[in-house]
């Protein structure tokens, strides 16, 4: 098993006050049989009202509304897993897609 830290950090700095709409954030990687979220932390600035729920493909999505007008807006994640593929970027990939970007057939181009 592996473990990975991976950190978003997304930064918005506005010239005067703004009234921020509603935000979809996709922050978290899907779980699956060989990825397992250990933990996860989610900051944002100005404080927002989370509502989870997973797309049609199991993605876990955040949507994030807020009250008050802001100056900026900071979105931080945090989220530790553990990967269980030994190997995840050992696949194969067709001897036309080596190099990229790729040429198509003329057959293909279509």
């Amino acid at each position: 098993m592996q473990r990975y830290k991976i950190l978003h950090r997304t930064y918005y700095n506005f010239s005067g006050p703004v009234r921020l709409g509603p935000h979809k954030l996709h922050l978290r990687p899907r779980e699956d049989y060989d990825l397992r979220i250990e933990s996860s932390k989610l900051n944002i600035t100005p404080a927002a009202t989370l509502l989870w729920h997973r797309d049609i493909e199991g993605n876990s999505v955040a949507i994030a509304t807020f009250d008050l007008p802001a100056n900026q807006l900071v979105v931080e994640s945090e989220v530790i897993i553990q990967q269980y593929n030994e190997d995840p970027l050992d696949f194969m990939v067709a001897d036309d897609a080596i190099e990229y970007p790729f040429s198509y057939p003329s057959d293909d181009k279509i």
